[in-house]
């Protein structure tokens, strides 16, 4: 009799074991593998935050346009803009473009 507990007790702890480590590679897998795991979503939120920031910067950028533009240009400031930002020329202009250093 003594016999027979000390079998189902055994069967037990390696069933108890088998769940266990079964428990445990799913766990692993949803950590590292899967299409949801927490890698992918840690990699997910450091992309949003850098394109929230590209667009906070964007933003402003399109404000600081539409004050430009609200202003009020001359001739001069229209054709300076152009050439600075946009890189633009007469025509049978020649530009040398240079790079700027930080």
């Amino acid at each position: 009799m003594t016999r027979f507990i000390a079998g189902v007790i055994e069967t037990l702890t390696t069933r108890r074991r088998l769940y266990v480590g079964a428990a445990l590679l799913l766990l692993v897998w949803v950590a590292l593998f899967d299409s949801h795991s927490i890698l992918q979503r840690v990699r997910l939120h450091r992309q949003q935050e850098l394109l929230r920031l590209e667009n906070a910067r964007l933003e402003a950028e399109i404000n600081s346009l539409q004050e430009t533009m609200a202003a009020g240009l001359s001739r001069a400031d229209i054709e300076r803009l152009a050439r600075t930002r946009y890189g633009m020329s007469r025509p049978n202009e020649v530009v040398h473009p240079t790079e700027k250093t930080k």
